[in-house]
């Protein structure tokens, strides 16, 4: 992995900013986006309705509002990771 590669993980010594978190699940497909988001309970009723991209934003929007935003980029790092 590059220092360069969005799905880099962070150094410990550096904030985990949203905009990376985002950018990591838009790399997945739809069905794992939500599965990980379900498996964290960062989903709510009425999410079905909304599209994939506003499906994410308020997905880690709730992970950051209830302290998971590392927990879910690790998720999704290591879902990324099996694929490659």
């Amino acid at each position: 992995m590059t220092d360069d590669d969005s799905t880099a993980a962070v150094k410990p010594d550096e904030p985990l900013h949203s905009t990376t978190v985002i950018r990591n699940l838009l790399e997945l497909s739809e069905h794992d986006q939500r599965r990980i988001i379900g498996k964290l309970g960062l989903d709510q009723d009425g999410d079905q309705g909304l599209k994939r991209w506003q499906f994410v934003l308020a997905a880690v929007s709730r992970a950051k509002e209830k302290g998971l935003l590392n927990v879910l980029n690790d998720e999704v790092i290591k879902l990324i990771a099996k694929k490659e």
